[in-house]
């Protein structure tokens, strides 16, 4: 028996993601610098006399059946890394509240399934984290382990090679998505790459966004022209530093100042605002994406999504743990004895 509790499930942000091209097995080769907000889901778990999954939450109708969900399958694999290691996983009522889009490019999924495996191995009397753990949350999906690590990463392969980043310096973002799915099989697949074939170039400084991009932004826009609407929406409010879409879409970010005004966005768009944060961007990355208007935006640019009950509950105050100094040293994190201390700890503040 154990007393319930609860873990977060945060949103993933892919402050760069670059495709380096697809591999002789099919799967696309990544290098990609990943942060974490502290907007996400949650789930909490509760001793029962069977396994159950419920939910809630504005995008809870979204989710699969339960027999289906990848929570289902977290605890199946967390019985299998149990037995192996002569514990057992009693039953478990895990119950989510699904604040996050689905297919929206923000690892929802695959944060409740990092978060869920998490949770299961807790009750089996599983602390540390090591690599064959990390293996199996990899067979859950390629986003997974970086959604298990937690922590502000650069991502390599197709998920699997994670290396610690220094912490980065928090900086006042907006996330916004115009409540579009996007497949990432159709995103990729407009890449149109065959096995074996390159695309870009790795990141050539992890230190430095002018060198990041979204090499599926153009793709993702293919799939869903929206995505070019609300990037153009974001770009043109006064104080952005940069704007981008995280994953695979449709969802956007967009970095800003401090004493910006963000309330004109599509009416019908979800959107979460982080809260005030310490601004770090370079000098030169601030020359280099920063962008000059003469006008403020119309009023017709200006319904305010607050307006929306249920879309104003989601805007919560968050923090965007997003950018990285200029120290910013890099250090391999898969030694299992890199990962041992506060693995479990992530939490929604």
């Amino acid at each position: 028996m154990f007393e319930p509790f609860s873990l977060a499930a945060p949103a993933k942000i892919n402050l760069a993601l670059h495709v380096l091209g697809r591999r002789t097995d099919g799967y696309h080769e990544l290098d990609s610098i990943v942060a974490f907000a502290s907007v996400g889901d949650r789930l909490t778990f509760t001793p029962a006399s069977a396994f159950d999954v419920t939910a809630e939450g504005p995008f809870a109708a979204a989710l699969p059946a339960a027999s289906g969900n990848i929570i289902t399958r977290a605890y199946a694999a967390a019985q299998g890394i149990a037995s192996g290691r002569g514990k057992s996983l009693p039953p478990v009522a895990v119950h989510l509240v699904k604040n996050l889009p689905v297919a929206s490019g923000i690892g929802g999924g695959s944060s409740n399934a990092a978060a869920a495996l998490r949770g299961f191995l807790k009750v089996a009397g599983i602390e540390e984290l090591d690599d064959h753990i990390m293996d199996v949350a990899l067979q859950l999906g390629a986003d997974v382990p970086v959604c298990l690590f937690g922590k502000p990463c650069r991502m390599r392969g197709v998920g699997e090679r994670i290396e610690a980043l220094a912490p980065f310096t928090r900086r006042r973002a907006l996330l916004v998505n115009p409540l579009i799915e996007v497949s990432t099989p159709a995103v990729f697949g407009q890449l149109g790459l065959e096995r074996g074939q390159s695309l870009g170039k790795a990141i050539a400084d992890v230190t430095d966004p002018a060198c990041w991009r979204n090499d599926l932004a153009l793709p993702a826009i293919g799939v869903a022209p929206v995505i070019g609407d609300v990037l153009g929406v974001l770009e043109k409010l006064p104080g952005v530093s940069r704007c981008f879409m995280s994953g695979s879409g449709a969802t956007c970010v967009a970095l800003l100042d401090d004493d910006v005004e963000t309330s004109f966005l599509q009416q019908g768009w979800w959107s979460v605002l982080t809260s005030r944060m310490a601004q770090a961007w370079s000098v030169q990355f601030s020359l280099r994406w920063r962008r000059s208007y003469d006008q403020p935006p119309t009023p017709a640019m200006r319904p305010m999504l607050c307006r929306n009950a249920r879309l104003a509950r989601s805007a919560t105050s968050t923090c965007l743990r997003s950018l990285m100094s200029d120290s910013t040293a890099m250090k391999p994190v898969r030694p299992p004895s890199a990962l041992r201390t506060g693995w479990m700890s992530n939490s929604i503040q």
